[in-house]
This record gives structure tokens, sequence and C-alpha cells, in this order.
């Protein structure tokens, strides 16, 4: 066997990266997955247990607005445990009614409008 300094080799050492920014994760089973600290910045901590989902053609882009108590239109945002507040909001039939396809599990950096005390989610227009 040789020596392994011989060649000069550097060893390696994988660190998990975190992400420090709040974000909308949309994946191929139409659910919405919001980051924890997405939960912590924009659903009062986990709080808001409710949302609402909205959604402009015009600008393809998704509105999420929360909301304590249910309404007749809210969506339940399901936790994993309270030690990890992120969530998870099952749109299968408002991806289906707009007909937005989501072939690919994809991240979004969404934006707060104050205006509608919503969250924004800039989807990409699928090529025509």
């Amino acid at each position: 066997m040789q020596n392994l300094e011989s060649y000069n080799f550097e060893r390696f050492i994988w660190k998990r990266k975190r992400s420090y920014n709040p974000f909308v994760f949309i994946n191929s089973t139409l659910q919405i997955v919001l980051n924890t600290k997405c939960v912590l910045k924009y659903f009062k901590k986990g709080e808001n247990e409710f949302a609402e989902l909205y959604f402009n053609k015009e600008k393809f882009t998704i509105g999420i607005k929360p909301f304590k108590e249910k309404t007749y239109s809210c969506f339940k945002i399901s936790r994993r445990s309270p030690k990890y507040p992120g969530g998870l909001i099952s749109g299968a039939g408002f991806f289906n009614h707009y007909n937005i396809s989501c072939e690919t599990n994809k991240r979004y950096y969404p934006t707060w409008n104050d205006k509608e005390k919503m969250l924004i989610i800039k989807l990409q227009k699928p090529e025509e």
C-alpha cells in the first residue's frame, strides 16, 4: 500500500449548508413547503395555523396570506413538530385549478407585501 502523503491529498470534510434566509419550496407532489425561517418571520412564529392561497395570472405569482383561525377558503399549515416549526401546505387543488405545472422541485425566495399582509412567490412562467 502506497503512502497517501506522496500524492498531496487534501481531506474533504463535508459541512451541511444551512439557509439563513426564508424560502418556500414547491415540490413535484404539489406541496408548498415553508422553511423554519419563513414561518418564524412571516407566520408569527407558527401561531398562524392556516393560510389562504391566491394566484395572479398576469404576473404568474402566488400569494400566501397567513391566518390564525380557519376561514372557509383556508388551507391548514401542517407542521412536523414544535421543535421544527417549518410548515407544509398541500396545494394540489390550487395548482390543478390554475393549471400550474410543477414537474420538478424548486426553491423560491419570497417577498412580503405589507399592504396585503401576504407572502409573494414569483414563479417561472412556462415556455409556450
